[in-house]
């Protein structure tokens, strides 16, 4: 009996997985005359496994070169092994755009100013900046809380003189003070912290002076300049007159506070602008700051003082490794070279209280304030600073009890009057004119 047409199909269906299940087994070279099959289309677990080379996208051998991470310097994460060649050389890419980025950022913050940094040329800076530095800079020196920020800008806003930011009485702010003192503080903080950066570069320029004049490698002992602070009657005169001449017209704040015009003719306690005898040039807080900068420093600025000799290019701290950090800066690495740390500054301190010092600098800033409040009472005090006076007057050969008096006995003239009758001193054109005789009568 002949099969049916229904019978067909299934029986070649059958046939034709059969012939597909044969086909699926491995091929002998008898059997299978043509190309053999590719591996790629092998079952992974039934490829052959050889070797791995060190070819781009593939892992290199465990004795490759190690990623220096942590405080340490050591190897306390990974191996190149744990990155493809390519993934290493993406890294490194990366790297290199994030330094430039950096630099990029740092030159637009100098040109543009950091965040609630007011730009230079915006006018109210100007009676600020000057406010600071002749009149509040010998009252404040750090500001601390939120509140001292608002405190201190308002105090900037009086020493301007300009009326229009407090009432009537002087002390209460106006409606526009208001708005000014809610507006600049941040960029009155930022003054004062970039001023009392400034001083400080001041103070270690001078250190340096003194490093190359003396031709040594140390600072004196902080006890010598704590007994000049206390007005110890065993203080070192030199170093007091070295302190009284140099330094401390760099922590002042401004050149004409302590100059060559102010120094020389009155003790530091007590030397006073005749209308203002209760406010002296130098304060408790200016000595203070001098002083606690020196002991922050103490030992880092002479380190950094012969490290000039080796590179010029400019320092930064760290406490990881420096092999693989950028070489534009000549990095130091701080748990290696403990001279560079500083006592108050922490590189890694931060700025959580708005002025990159601890809290331990900011007390020993107020201990070393009082002690000098006290010192300054002592009767002893001013008999030693006359001493120191006349030393120093000796060895820079002053005559005279003021400025004054000096010039004229070194012959010289006293500044010409402003002349009354000479006319036409500008070149302002012919078509300019004169056409405010009558301006009183408008």
């Amino acid at each position: 009996m002949s099969p049916s047409r229904k019978d067909s199909p299934q029986k070649s269906t059958s046939s034709a997985k059969a012939s597909k299940k044969k086909s699926s087994g491995k091929q002998t070279p008898e059997s299978s005359p043509e190309k053999a099959p590719d591996d790629r289309k092998k079952p992974a677990s039934s490829r052959k496994k050889g070797p791995k080379t060190a070819r781009s996208g593939s892992k290199t051998d465990k004795s490759d070169l190690v990623i220096t991470i942590g405080e340490d310097g050591q190897s306390v994460a990974r191996t190149y092994a744990d990155f493809s060649i390519q993934q290493a050389g993406e890294i490194a890419s990366l790297q290199t755009q994030l330094q430039k980025k950096d630099r990029e950022i740092e030159k637009l913050e100098k040109k543009v100013g950091k965040p609630g940094k007011k730009k230079s040329n915006d006018p109210f800076m100007v009676p600020l900046t000057e406010a600071l530095k002749y009149t509040v800079w010998a009252e404040a020196k750090f500001v601390y809380q939120p509140s001292d920020v608002l405190k201190f800008t308002k105090r900037l806003f009086q020493a301007t003189g300009i009326p229009d930011l407090f009432e009537e009485d002087g002390q209460k702010l106006s409606k526009k003070g208001r708005e000014d003192l809610k507006e600049y503080s941040e960029a009155c903080r930022h003054l004062l912290n970039d001023h009392r950066n400034n001083c400080i570069n001041q103070i270690k320029n001078e250190v340096f002076k003194w490093l190359k004049d003396q031709e040594i490698k140390q600072l004196p002992p902080m006890e010598e300049f704590l007994k000049i602070l206390q007005r110890d009657q065993d203080a070192d005169k030199d170093i007091f007159a070295w302190y009284w001449q140099d330094l401390l017209p760099k922590a002042a704040g401004a050149s004409k506070i302590w100059s060559s015009e102010v120094k020389f003719f009155g003790r530091i306690s007590d030397h006073s602008p005749e209308n203002a005898p209760d406010k002296p040039y130098i304060t408790p807080t200016t000595e203070a700051f001098l002083v606690v900068v020196l002991e922050n420093y103490h030992s880092r600025w002479p380190a950094l003082y012969q490290m000039q000799d080796k590179s010029k290019l400019p320092v930064r701290y760290t406490k990881t490794s420096t092999k693989r950090l950028a070489h534009q800066y000549n990095y130091v690495d701080t748990t290696k070279n403990p001279a560079f740390n500083a006592k108050f500054t922490p590189i890694d301190g931060g700025q959580k209280n708005h002025t990159g010092w601890s809290d331990e600098g900011l007390k020993r800033f107020v201990q070393l304030w009082d002690l000098n409040k006290e010192a300054r009472k002592k009767k002893q005090t001013k008999a030693l600073e006359d001493k120191i006076l006349a030393k120093i007057r000796k060895e820079n050969g002053i005559t005279g009890d003021t400025f004054a008096d000096f010039q004229r006995n070194q012959g010289k003239k006293e500044a010409a009057a402003t002349p009354k009758t000479v006319q036409n001193l500008f070149d302002f054109g012919d078509d300019f004119e004169d056409d405010w005789e009558n301006l009183d009568e408008e």
